[in-house]
């Protein structure tokens, strides 16, 4: 938090990390090689006299012996984090009933988010809670070229003034590493996790709850975690072909130039489908083999 906010805003006291957090015994380090960044172990199936183990994809050695020696992603189990978040006392969550139809104030009056309480939407008759995560990076140290992705969620159903308080965010993961995440490598234990909450849900002191996790990132770290253009490169709207090509300099002649892109025009243009997604991937690792002369 206070590399977030460039000053201290937080005692760095691990009995605050405690108070605000909630750990628990249930957190898990994935070390991961730094070269072909391929998970190697976690701490749970590492042997304590095991100082560095191979890496199975280029046979290098990755050191284990220390957490300030690497590159490793920290998981801590959301199932635990929630259920304390919706058993703290004076909790308040968000009337769904009696809402205005044709407002629209809060996540809850989405035309999606509705229909999923729709007669034959998942949610429909039952009890819930969905959840809505990002994750971006920020630089550690000004001497080091490490940086920390911290993974953060918040429960959509608790009411808007008390949702965003940082008691009741969930810090669900952690890259640590020389360079910005593999999002792959990254997403996967939490993916797992937020997949066995939608299965198994999360119970609490009033009533037993089951846990549909839909997701939404913040659209600079979106493109990396869908392995996708940026939102600003040409052709980088994840939903449609937007050509995206409007190109202004800076004024100041004192200044480099500096090019910026914008959609501006009122044209439409087709939505992206499935099919048309992975021609292009297809199409990407094609032209990327031939520039290094593999065909």
């Amino acid at each position: 938090m206070n590399a977030l906010f460039g000053k201290s805003v937080l005692d760095t006291s691990y009995y605050v990390y405690e108070k605000l957090f909630k750990p628990s015994s249930a957190k898990t380090f994935h070390f991961f090689c730094a070269s072909c960044e391929v998970s190697v172990c976690s701490n749970k199936t590492l042997s304590k006299e095991v100082d560095f183990v191979k890496c199975p994809k280029c046979d290098k050695d990755v050191d284990v012996r220390s957490f300030d020696s690497g590159n490793y992603i920290v998981t801590i189990s959301l199932k635990e984090q929630i259920e304390s978040i919706l058993s703290t006392p004076g909790l308040k969550l968000t009337n769904l009933h009696g809402r205005d139809p044709d407002e629209i104030a809060d996540v809850c009056d989405g035309e999606i988010y509705k229909s999923c309480m729709q007669p034959g939407g998942p949610f429909h008759g039952k009890k819930y809670f969905t959840v809505t995560f990002n994750t971006d990076g920020v630089s550690v140290f000004k001497s080091k070229t490490n940086s920390m992705w911290p993974f953060l969620l918040y429960i959509n159903e608790i009411c808007p003034e008390q949702r965003l308080r940082v008691s009741n965010l969930v810090l669900g993961g952690l890259w640590y590493g020389r360079s910005a995440p593999n999002m792959g490598l990254f997403m996967k234990p939490i993916l797992e996790d937020l997949r066995n909450l939608s299965e198994e849900g999360v119970s609490y002191v009033e009533n037993g709850s089951v846990l549909k996790c839909p997701v939404r990132f913040d659209s600079v770290a979106k493109c990396k975690c869908v392995c996708q253009k940026q939102f600003n490169g040409r052709k980088g709207c994840l939903y449609c072909e937007h050509p995206n090509d409007s190109v202004i300099e800076d004024d100041d002649s004192n200044a480099r130039p500096r090019l910026q892109r914008y959609y501006t025009t009122s044209e439409t243009y087709p939505l992206r489908t499935e099919k048309e997604v992975m021609r292009d991937m297809y199409e990407k690792d094609l032209k990327d083999e031939r520039s290094v002369g593999i065909i």
